[in-house]
């Protein structure tokens, strides 16, 4: 009863929220795909993860064969200020995912000297504080987008890890990929590096890799987050033919993959 009342709340939210439809009907379309074949069968989790474990090397190689360096530590000042903001969020009842890999995200802006990035998935914003923190000295800017939810309290908590002190160079669209990008790319037409974070199903990868990469200056990173769920980021690697990178960390949600790629300089 619960499930489905759930279910009809999140409905009448999209009926009252047309600029979110386009999303809407490719969640309802991607469901039936996975009613009719099966979702592991279309993922291909178990092999994505294998694929994973096999490719996975130390971050510090990853940030020499991207940037050339050698890594860095975060700053003391954003360590102490993550491990506060963590126990404050700890006691709301509300779940936004972990934080992800933020000493590797930290290095490949800094080290790339990356100045315009773009970001999908907020969350907390854990992400979104550790690329404002790296570009702060710059002048750069951080474009995100984030699909509201229908629920009005946790919408309330998307990006508040971020302090106002870094929001001046932050734009944030709290919309799906679809619409959100449209209006990110009419922002900024390219961008240093990308960090793709939400829709983890293998067609809203598949859908929204390409437009990232498109957007990627000549040398740009791209990172995309928990590669491990399904066989997108290697097909889409080797349809592009760049070499991927893959880093493995362990959080409270189990074995996480990150996978990396880089465009060639000019």
């Amino acid at each position: 009863m619960v499930k489905n009342f759930s279910f009809v709340k999140r409905l009448l939210w999209y009926l009252r929220n047309p600029n979110h439809w386009n999303h809407f009907f490719f969640a309802i379309k991607r469901r039936f795909r996975w009613l009719i074949v099966g979702r592991e069968k279309f993922d291909k989790s178990i092999e994505a993860e294998k694929w994973c474990k096999e490719m996975k090397i130390a971050d510090d190689e990853i940030i020499r064969n991207t940037t050339n360096s050698d890594s860095v530590a975060l700053p003391s000042d954003l360590v102490n200020y993550i491990e506060e903001k963590k126990k404050d969020l700890n006691s709301a009842d509300v779940v936004l995912g972990d934080e992800g890999n933020l000493h590797l995200m930290y290095n490949l802006i800094v080290l790339s000297k990356a100045n315009r990035i773009i970001e999908t998935g907020v969350a907390f914003g854990w992400s979104s504080l550790v690329i404002l923190s790296a570009i702060k000295n710059s002048n750069g800017r951080l474009v995100s987008t984030d699909k509201p939810v229908p629920d009005k309290e946790t919408n309330r908590y998307i990006g508040i890890a971020v302090p106002n002190d870094l929001r001046e160079n932050w734009v944030l669209y709290k919309e799906a990929d679809i619409s959100g990008l449209e209006k990110a790319f009419k922002l900024h037409p390219s961008y240093d590096l990308c960090h793709y974070d939400s829709d983890k199903s293998y067609e809203g990868r598949m859908r929204t890799y390409p437009k990232l990469w498109k957007s990627l200056k000549p040398g740009g990173i791209f990172i995309s987050d928990d590669i491990g769920d399904n066989m997108a980021f290697k097909e889409f690697a080797e349809d592009i033919g760049k070499k991927p990178y893959v880093s493995h960390s362990i959080t409270s949600a189990g074995d996480r993959y990150v996978g990396i790629l880089v465009k060639d300089s000019i």
